[in-house]
């Protein structure tokens, strides 16, 4: 199963501990990479120690951030793929107002406008970056509005989770449930994620 997941540009970019796979979504969504996160041009500056251990990964600006434990790793992908941040994830400023508890082992983070959206367990956690990067939100995920027709049986400790224009699309073991957030948030897809036309070129293992 996946660990984490991404959308920049026109790829859709799935983890799995050391591996990437990348999904071409404006060419049938073809695969265009199958192998190591570092042998990929975006993250072939990250450290060698950490790239096993993403768990959560979102795009923001000119950012690729990546988490895994207490730790954050951020690629200026218009920088040369630089890394700019290496460090505790309280110790970077979005990040600061988190709680201790809550800022480590992510289960993924996505962003929608200003929000940064954490999901860890069955609590998510919103920052409004525009806003000083303040909490708006710290509750259970079925409580924020987004989130509120998901599945009883489907409410938290998510694989992976990210977004694709209005589509916020949330990953468990085989199963997928996609959230159109401009259309009062209605479930438009719940199924074997391999059954939705993005995912149906990725190879075993990864979503089965």
């Amino acid at each position: 199963m996946i660990n984490a997941a991404l959308h920049i540009g026109s790829d859709i970019r799935l983890f799995q501990h050391d591996q990437l796979l990348v999904i071409y979504v404006d060419d049938g969504n073809s695969i265009t990479y199958n192998g190591q996160t570092v042998g990929h041009g975006t993250f072939g500056n990250v450290p060698r120690d950490f790239v096993g251990q993403i768990s959560g990964a979102y795009a923001i600006g000119n950012d690729v951030r990546l988490f895994g434990g207490n730790r954050l790793v951020v690629v200026d992908v218009y920088n040369n793929n630089q890394i700019t941040y290496d460090g505790h994830i309280r110790d970077h400023g979005t990040y600061r107002q988190l709680a201790d508890d809550f800022a480590r082992d992510f289960d993924d983070v996505i962003q929608i406008g200003p929000d940064t959206r954490i999901f860890k367990g069955d609590r998510l956690v919103v920052i409004d970056v525009e806003d000083g990067n303040k909490i708006t939100y710290d509750g259970p995920i079925t409580g924020h509005g987004t989130f509120s027709h998901l599945p009883s049986d489907f409410s938290g400790d998510f694989d992976a989770v990210h977004t694709v224009g209005n589509d916020v699309r949330i990953f468990k073991g085989n199963r997928l449930v996609v959230i159109n957030f401009a259309d009062g948030n209605k479930i438009t897809f719940d199924d074997r994620a391999r059954n939705h036309g993005t995912y149906h070129n990725v190879p075993p293992g990864w979503l089965d």
